[in-house]
């Protein structure tokens, strides 16, 4: 009985101490100075999907501002009384 829960006990170590690794030393460390070295090959894109990612035309501008604007007293008209 107690050797079965060495075993345990051995395979969840190991497991912890793979997740401790994979953590600190594989996605802190190796991943990013990986992406510097491959620049922008790192970010590569298939052929077939090229034709997906096509700019999207930017909208029209309005031809009045949708948001109001301050108006001083001098821009406006005199008044004829």
């Amino acid at each position: 009985m107690l050797s079965r829960l060495v075993f345990v006990k051995e395979i969840g170590l190991g497991v912890a101490f793979a997740v401790i690794l994979d953590a600190t030393l594989v996605r802190a460390v190796l991943v990013p100075a990986v992406m510097k070295l491959l620049g922008s090959a790192a970010w590569w894109n298939p052929f077939s999907r090229r034709p997906v990612l096509l700019p999207i035309p930017a909208p029209l501008a309005p031809s009045r501002p949708s948001v109001p604007v301050a108006v001083l007293a001098a821009d406006l008209p005199a008044v004829q009384s």
